[in-house]
């Protein structure tokens, strides 16, 4: 005979039987700071995204491009806590993309191969429009723009 902990099976047939959202669910799958910058990122990977369409319909194309990277470098960190391959939010940029790519895309294949690049190239394009004494273009801008909100809705939850 199997002894049965009580509140165990309470527990189980409460999940199995209770409706949950996602947030809910959510904290049940992960530690409270994972949680926590799982919504704080997306939240952030979301706003950036608006800022830069935003931007962009003003003709502000470097601050556009700016803002697309970041969209894409918070949507990274999204999907790195949800897979629990990262639990601190400060990393670096080469961390992220690193570990985006080798774990995520390489290793477990949750995400389509094109993506390895696009960190490193949205990354690239946010640099020239900080960094150099010329401007970007509109139509660089708008390449900017669109990887990003590929990037931002293939790896953040809805």
């Amino acid at each position: 005979m199997v002894a049965v902990d009580h509140e165990t099976l309470k527990l189980t047939m409460t999940l199995l039987t209770t409706s949950f959202d996602s947030v809910t669910l959510l904290t049940l799958k992960f530690p409270q700071r994972v949680f926590d910058m799982i919504l704080e990122f997306t939240s952030k990977a979301k706003e950036n995204l608006a800022a830069a369409q935003l931007l962009f319909d003003h003709g502000l194309y470097n601050a556009s491009a700016n803002r697309a990277y970041y969209a894409a470098f918070q949507a990274a960190l999204v999907a790195l806590a949800r897979a629990k391959v990262l639990d601190q939010s400060r990393v670096s940029h080469e961390t992220a993309q690193g570990k985006f790519a080798a774990e995520l895309i390489h290793r477990r294949k949750i995400y389509p191969s094109h993506l390895k690049s696009y960190l490193m190239e949205l990354q690239g394009v946010r640099d020239d429009a900080d960094y150099k004494l010329s401007s970007i273009s509109k139509k660089e801008a708008a390449k900017q723009l669109r990887k990003a909100q590929e990037f931002v809705n293939l790896v953040t939850p809805e």
